[in-house]
């Protein structure tokens, strides 16, 4: 399976990937840098930047650079993954896809993908009179990507009386203080990301776009 944009770089000559960090030409993983959609993804405690979050079918560009960087990736020292996310069309369109390593398969592998794009029109009206000449109605592109997996070591579910942990993460999305249930950490590795983008071509040379990407990982291995 390659479900993120990070299993996907892992795979091009000069990079290797060892405990779950990206090394490139042999660098340490905080010396390499992703950008999404010209925004940098560095964790600012650990100085790690990954792309662990955003889903691989929903990137329409992806550029390794290994070497000379111009100015503006200053933080990067052996490389620079700049990658641009798919953006919705003037016609809807979608996809929907299931992965899996049954009935051979002992981890229990799933993989489910959705995407779905495609034109904001009930938005077009109230945008019409600030754009120019050449503008297109706004669109949507919206990604959603959930992994789950065991692995070979016992996990949660061998132990008797079908126990399971039970996260305490409160979500600060809006203020609500979200909790998640067992629907959501059902195997030993749970993974869950989502992004949405909204892009308006405002006249022939300006575009705006806006983005909202979220991700959840569950351990009860």
């Amino acid at each position: 399976l390659q479900p993120t944009l990070e299993s996907v770089v892992e795979q091009q000559p000069g990079v290797t990937k060892d405990n779950d960090k990206i090394h490139i030409r042999g660098g340490r993983s905080e010396e390499t840098l992703f950008i999404i959609d010209g925004v940098q993804t560095r964790d600012l405690i650990s100085g790690d930047s990954k792309g662990t979050s955003v889903s691989a079918r929903s990137m329409a560009e992806v550029n390794i650079i290994t070497g000379g960087f111009d100015a503006k990736y200053g933080q990067a020292l052996s490389g620079v993954v700049d990658a641009k996310t798919k953006e919705g069309g003037q016609r809807f369109a979608g996809y929907l896809g299931y992965q899996t390593d049954r009935p051979g398969g002992d981890r229990q592998e799933d993989f489910y993908e959705f995407e779905l794009g495609g034109p904001l029109g009930l938005l077009h009206p109230l945008l019409r009179p600030l754009g120019g000449a050449g503008q297109e109605r706004p669109t949507f592109y919206l990604s959603v990507g959930v992994e789950l997996r065991n692995s070979y070591l016992p996990g949660i579910d061998d132990l008797p009386g079908n126990q399971h942990l039970n996260s305490s993460y409160r979500d600060p999305i809006l203020g609500a203080g979200r909790r998640y249930g067992l629907f959501f950490y059902p195997r030993a590795n749970n993974n869950w990301r989502a992004s949405l983008k909204t892009t308006w071509k405002a006249s022939a040379v300006d575009k705006f776009s806006l983005g909202l990407t979220k991700s959840l990982a569950f351990d009860q291995g």
